[in-house]
């Protein structure tokens, strides 16, 4: 795992959030499927057997996510592309943490291309909270699809880059309120990201994770098929900052025999000669949630952490 440093030396510890361009787990939410007035809703699911120190959703989580349609059948129609914004439910002792859009923001494969449609869903969610600020998908150029039908798809430039930073002056609330997490594993290249179906003796059967985006698969393959089923998403969400742990030894050049011994602004009511200050991480950059990987980075110093 890369830009991820640990110092082992016991007595003090002290953590920060920072960039960091790879993968450090995985954290889940899911779509429970519906139709609403004879349209299929774009359906995603997931679990959250994942593990991480933010513990998955085990707590309401907010995810703002965005969907790109292509018409897989013409490659000349322009891609159509939606926002959603949808709150996790907590996961509690549940294999699955569903997940429900916001009033208003249901998205549906039938304003997409319908049966002609491959989706790809790239998404962020700060685990735990719901009223933290998230990043914001530029809509710049953006036209409605049709104004009179379904204003919320648009036509426009692809954007998949977002800013983001984390405080400078970093304590527990602000890392909480910082650790941003992306998904984009249901796209073109994307693993484990779809669940799809097949028809066997007269019955639809849910199949194992696959890869790419999602699509709908016909029922036979006879021609002019219309009978089917659309495949379920699953959304895995990877931590994009990495969150680093220093612990201090008390030794030579460290007393800790006395409060006064070492100086935190974090905790002193008078700030002298403060002990430590993290120098040249990255705490500004545009992300780019399709990669995964941040870009234009910032580096300023970190003066003050959680202790």
């Amino acid at each position: 795992m890369k830009n991820l440093f640990k110092y082992t030396l016991p007595v003090l510890s002290f953590c920060a959030l920072v960039s960091c361009s790879e993968e450090l787990s995985e954290e889940v939410a899911s779509f429970v499927n519906d139709t609403f007035d004879g349209r299929e809703l774009i359906a995603l699911s997931g679990d959250d057997e994942g593990v991480t120190r933010a513990a998955g959703f085990s707590a309401e989580t907010k995810v703002e996510m965005r969907i790109k349609a292509i018409n897989k059948n013409n490659s000349s129609a322009a891609p159509r592309y939606a926002e959603a914004t949808a709150t996790a439910s907590a996961a509690s002792g549940a294999a699955l943490s569903n997940l429900t859009y916001a009033e208003g923001l249901e998205r549906y494969w039938d304003d997409a291309f319908g049966r002609e449609s491959q989706l790809t869903v790239y998404a962020f969610a700060i685990p735990g909270q719901t009223g933290a600020t998230l990043p914001t998908w530029s809509k710049e150029d953006w036209t409605a699809v049709d104004n009179n039908t379904n204003k919320n798809w648009y036509t426009g430039t692809d954007y998949q880059t977002v800013s983001w930073n984390v405080s400078v002056q970093q304590d527990g609330a602000s890392m909480e309120k910082e650790d941003l997490t992306y998904s984009n594993n249901i796209s073109e290249t994307g693993i484990d990201g779809r669940y799809t179906f097949t028809f066997e003796n007269d019955t639809w059967t849910q199949k194992d994770f696959e890869d790419g985006p999602l699509t709908w698969t016909p029922k036979t393959n006879n021609a002019g098929e219309t009978t089917g089923k659309f495949d379920k998403g699953h959304l895995v969400f990877n931590h994009s900052l990495a969150w680093i742990e220093i612990n201090l030894k008390e030794g030579a050049g460290f007393d800790n025999s006395s409060n006064a011994d070492f100086k935190w602004s974090a905790n002193k009511v008078i700030i002298t000669n403060q002990n430590l200050t993290l120098t040249g991480f990255f705490t500004k950059g545009t992300f780019n949630v399709a990669e995964g990987k941040w870009t234009a980075h910032e580096s300023q110093n970190i003066t003050n952490m959680k202790e």
